[in-house]
């Protein structure tokens, strides 16, 4: 993931709260080069996204992309070049790339910090404000999060915001796995 990934997921927040991660790898949410990709939630309507590379934080802001209560797709695309995030409504399935001061698209060019020593971790932002304890844990429910290990293309961030699945091979075999079969029920 050090040139190029996607993270995706459909989020339903309860309350939107200060670096709430939908989803991030590293040792700290943010405050300086500390992670490899993090979406988080930073009030009750807007959300905060970014990949890092060596001595830079490559975050941006984007305000009003989602409402409380209700189920949103996300995802964050960094292709070796620049990031970008994407939202849509449940609603309308169509995606928008929101607008942030700091630039939707960020320019930020790879390798990317990849942190293989640190795990994925959902529904939580660790060190807010650059104090380890200080956890930010997201009131809300995560679904259907995957992350690829290069950056997806418009069309397929499309399909995924009309809720249709990937059709490609995945690196664990999920027969009889519980998730996968939970996936199956909940699909009828």
């Amino acid at each position: 993931m050090a040139n190029g990934l996607t993270v995706s997921a459909w989020m339903n927040v309860r309350a939107g709260k200060n670096h709430s991660a939908i989803a991030f790898k590293g040792t700290k949410v943010g405050w300086g080069a500390n992670f490899l990709f993090r979406v988080c939630t930073t009030d009750s309507t807007g959300m905060t996204w970014g990949v890092c590379i060596a001595g830079t934080e490559g975050w941006f802001a984007t305000a009003n992309v989602y409402q409380q209560n209700a189920w949103y797709f996300v995802c964050l695309t960094a292709d070796g070049k620049q990031a970008i995030a994407h939202v849509a409504s449940e609603k309308d399935g169509k995606v928008n790339i929101p607008p942030s001061g700091e630039g939707n698209p960020k320019g930020i060019v790879s390798p990317y910090l990849a942190f293989p020593d640190r795990p994925i971790e959902v529904g939580v932002g660790r060190a807010v404000n650059g104090t380890d304890g200080n956890d930010a844990y997201l009131d809300g429910i995560v679904d259907d999060l995957i992350i690829w290990d290069r950056a997806l293309d418009e069309n397929e961030i499309a399909e995924l915001a009309k809720g249709k699945r990937p059709t490609i091979n995945l690196s664990v075999d999920t027969k009889g796995k519980i998730s996968a079969t939970w996936g199956d029920i909940k699909s009828y």
